[in-house]
């Protein structure tokens, strides 16, 4: 037996039920994210605190302060880890400022002491020169006049010429001293002007036949050399000292050879001497200040004519050679640029 009955009454209920199902299912939904934007805000807010916190502690920023209270436990254990380390690498980094402080201190100290001792060395090395010039000037002159009056008498001549050269060698041992000890100081310039190759060469004969009677002396310049651009006092002491070099080393009446050339758009100055010649691992040394050969053991100076040698030739943009001579001996050779490098120049002359 059936009962028939409309489908209406059927569809209307269904409807409602399939409309509440989506409305709640909304519901939930909307209710979810709102809840999971609350969450993730409580927790993303502290760690950005906590994190741009983290950010001023690594700048070194000590003043920075710690973030506020945070409900998530978790994130208050570690910003409490964090708060700890950081009162501690605020106290390491203090002690560390004030031992660097120390430090510098103590460094300026030392410099500052470095450099006044450098100072009382120039002004000592500087009056000591000028005390001694002065009477070396007269026991020049006076020794120049016994040789004069000395012509018949060998004996009393030979000790005059002695003297001669002693003072000699003691007022150029003064002038490298001088000199050294000006390229050294921070006011240094190099000021080059045109030179005249040739006079420069004889300027320098003349004056180093006064350093040595038993060394003859073989030259050889190149006629017609073009105008050097340079220091003209340094480079006479660099040739000064390689000739007082090669007569120090040479046995007595052995000939000291001196050629200047053009060679490779430069001008090469050669020193060649007959001594005993300098061992192969010494080459470098010997160039160096106040080190030297053992070659020369027994002989005077104070090893510092080479080293200046190197100095000067290097500030003019050349190189210094040395290397065995054919025969027994040394072969010094200086090459300098006819045009120097550029370089500063200063209002006044610092080498005089």
């Amino acid at each position: 037996m059936g009962v028939a009955l409309p489908e209406s009454r059927f569809d209307t209920p269904m409807r409602g039920v399939l409309r509440n199902i989506v409305y709640l299912t909304l519901a939930v939904m909307l209710a979810s994210v709102l809840l999971a934007v609350h969450v993730a805000n409580r927790v993303a807010r502290p760690l950005a605190a906590l994190n741009a916190w983290a950010d001023r502690l690594a700048r070194g920023d000590w003043q920075a302060q710690a973030p506020g209270y945070s409900p998530i436990r978790e994130l208050r254990v570690l910003s409490d880890a964090m708060d700890f380390m950081a009162g501690h690498l605020k106290q390491h980094a203090q002690q560390l400022e004030h031992v660097v402080a120390q430090r510098t201190a103590a460094l300026e100290r030392a410099l500052a002491s470095v450099e006044q001792t450098l100072t009382d060395q120039r002004h000592f090395i500087a009056m000591l020169s000028h005390e001694v010039r002065s009477p070396l000037a007269v026991i020049h002159s006076a020794a120049q006049l016994l040789a004069l009056r000395s012509k018949d008498a060998p004996a009393q001549r030979a000790i005059a010429e002695r003297v001669l050269r002693g003072s000699a060698r003691l007022n150029y041992f003064f002038d490298n001293c001088l000199t050294q000890d000006r390229m050294d100081s921070g006011n240094f310039v190099l000021e080059p002007s045109p030179i005249d190759v040739g006079a420069m060469v004889a300027w320098v004969l003349d004056n180093a036949a006064q350093l040595s009677a038993t060394h003859p002396l073989e030259t050889d310049v190149e006629p017609e050399l073009p105008t050097l651009h340079g220091d003209q006092v340094l480079l006479r002491i660099m040739l000064m000292n390689l000739l007082s070099n090669a007569f120090k080393y040479s046995p007595v009446g052995a000939p000291v050879g001196l050629r200047v050339f053009r060679r490779h758009g430069r001008c090469r100055f050669e020193v060649e001497d007959r001594g005993i010649g300098v061992a192969p691992e010494e080459a470098a040394a010997v160039f160096e200040k106040y080190r030297r050969g053992r070659a020369a053991e027994g002989k005077p100076g104070a090893g510092l004519g080479l080293a200046l040698v190197r100095r000067i030739a290097s500030l003019h943009g050349g190189t210094v050679t040395l290397e065995a001579r054919r025969g027994g001996g040394s072969r010094f050779g200086v090459d300098i640029p006819f045009l120097p490098p550029a370089v500063d120049r200063a209002p006044t002359r610092v080498i005089e």
